[in-house]
């Protein structure tokens, strides 16, 4: 889920002003005082106007969120994706599977999708590796399917000593024209990297011609056909995993958001950058949430300015000696 808001807070006889994070499996808050309650365990919960209201392990919790009190209790009631659901797979979606799948909610979550025996006739592409070579060999063998715009997932072991991290993953994919979309967790020691192949620069901008609101200019493209948006309005309390939440049918993902800050004061701009695939992506992404409303706040959605390259450092005269 991945929310989080300053806000003020009573939870049992304690109050005061706190952080508060909503996270996949429990709700933590941080500040004038500190607790954490499983999900699982909450009670009776409600919002009250703009207020979250529950009780947990016999206190009574209010927590002041203003207009996200709504969301936070619809996300807290919602049941959890399925692994299968986060995959994007189901009962007509063609999968084909590459490596030994030696997890089983891995396995359970596979068994939603109609098994392939050949990558030519599949909607997407499942590869269980840990080693860079059964990576590379992924890669190649099915390189045909990939140029052709079939998705890849690539499952492999999580944490720092894992064989093949994902700086690797990414690294060794990224060489070959492929773009990371989505990461999602599968089990406690498994974790999976979405990947697809990038719209090239020449397309984005052949898009962008082609009515494309991006001024029919190369401000934003990024290498591998990537578009960088500017989002303006954010409002204080909104965090990346809310824009990530709101971009992602244009393939977005939290790593894919900036939230800049100002450098003397260290608060936030109000401005987000967003890294969306490709120009259609961009254009699709402008015309479905420009001026919509997040945390009761109107954003703008437009294409950032390229970066100016950085100036060369200039020394003045020889270097000193001591």
């Amino acid at each position: 889920m991945g929310r989080e808001a300053r806000c003020n807070a009573r939870w049992g006889a304690r109050s005061g002003e706190v952080k508060a994070l909503l996270e996949s499996t429990e709700i933590v808050v941080r500040g004038a005082f500190r607790a954490v309650a499983p999900l699982a365990e909450l009670r009776d919960v409600r919002a009250d106007g703009d207020t979250l209201r529950f009780s947990v392990r016999g206190e009574e919790v209010a927590l002041v969120l203003g207009a996200a009190a709504p969301r936070w209790a619809a996300k807290i009631a919602a049941p959890p994706p399925s692994l299968a659901a986060k995959l994007g797979l189901g009962a007509t979606t063609r999968l084909f599977v590459a490596g030994r799948i030696d997890d089983p909610e891995l396995g359970t979550a596979l068994g939603a999708a109609m098994r392939t025996r050949s990558a030519d006739s599949a909607d997407v592409i499942v590869a269980r590796v840990d080693a860079a070579d059964a990576l590379a060999r992924v890669a190649e063998t099915h390189r045909v399917q990939l140029e052709r715009g079939v998705p890849l997932w690539v499952i492999y072991t999580k944490g720092k000593a894992a064989p093949l991290g994902e700086t690797t993953v990414r690294a060794m994919l990224r060489e070959r024209g492929l773009i990371d979309l989505k990461v999602a967790s599968v089990s406690p020691s498994l974790t999976a990297l979405k990947f697809a192949r990038a719209t090239k620069i020449s397309a984005a901008r052949s898009a962008a011609e082609d009515g494309a609101p991006l001024g029919g200019k190369r401000e934003g493209m990024e290498r591998h056909g990537e578009v960088r948006l500017l989002v303006r309005g954010i409002a204080r309390g909104v965090s990346s995993d809310e824009i990530a939440e709101l971009f992602a049918p244009f393939g977005v993902d939290r790593e894919s958001i900036a939230l800049p800050r100002d450098r003397r004061t260290r608060r936030r701009k109000g401005i987000a950058y967003v890294m969306v695939p490709s120009a259609q992506h961009a254009a699709d992404a402008i015309k479905a949430l420009n001026e919509t409303l997040l945390q009761d706040k109107a954003i703008t959605i437009e294409a950032a300015a390229e970066r100016p390259p950085k100036r060369p450092r200039r020394f003045n005269g020889p270097p000193r000696r001591f």
